[in-house]
């Protein structure tokens, strides 16, 4: 009779815990999905969050707890994410919006354009991809300049500990 009672105890406890953790997953989801619909999420509890590759760019996440989350390859750039704890996060391949230059410059006698891109990955010389780019063509009827802005994350008394780095090194 002890053994059944045990044998109960068990089995209840394990649903328990498994409860637990379901209904904890759920709440990070709706959470994960308020932020991607509103862009705002200050001070949210985001745990272990999958945000894989989503794009972030310019969200508001100021204090917000992303320990554990998998933020490999997600796009950050002008996102507010001071002091946002990143404790143990993933955030390789990350685009914080910060940049590196690359130059183009044409011109003939019929006239000239000059191709000026700043991108999140300053060791692809393709500035077709950037984040911030600034384009001058010019010809012998006048000349157009377009600039578009995006920058980089604000991470200011963020906590980056033991966290994988864009560039793949866990910080100390």
């Amino acid at each position: 009779m002890k053994f059944k009672h045990l044998s109960v105890l068990i089995i209840l406890l394990g649903a328990g815990i498994t409860s637990y953790f379901f209904i904890s997953y759920l709440n990070t989801q709706k959470r994960v999905e308020k932020l991607l619909e509103t862009r705002e999420c200050p001070r949210c509890d985001l745990r272990n969050a999958n945000l894989q590759g989503a794009d972030l760019s310019g969200v508001n996440l100021e204090g917000a707890n992303l320990e554990g989350a998998n933020l490999e390859g997600a796009k950050l750039g002008n996102a507010n994410l001071k002091r946002t704890n990143f404790t143990k996060a993933n955030l390789e391949r990350a685009d914080l919006g910060c940049v590196g230059i690359s130059l183009r410059l044409r011109a003939n006698n019929d006239g000239g354009s000059l191709g000026f891109k700043l991108g999140s990955t300053p060791t692809n010389d393709d500035p077709r991809s950037a984040n911030l780019g600034l384009n001058v063509k010019a010809s012998d009827r006048g000349a157009a300049l377009s600039f578009n802005v995006l920058g980089c994350a604000n991470v200011e008394g963020a906590n980056f500990q033991e966290a994988k780095m864009p560039d793949g090194k866990i910080h100390p």
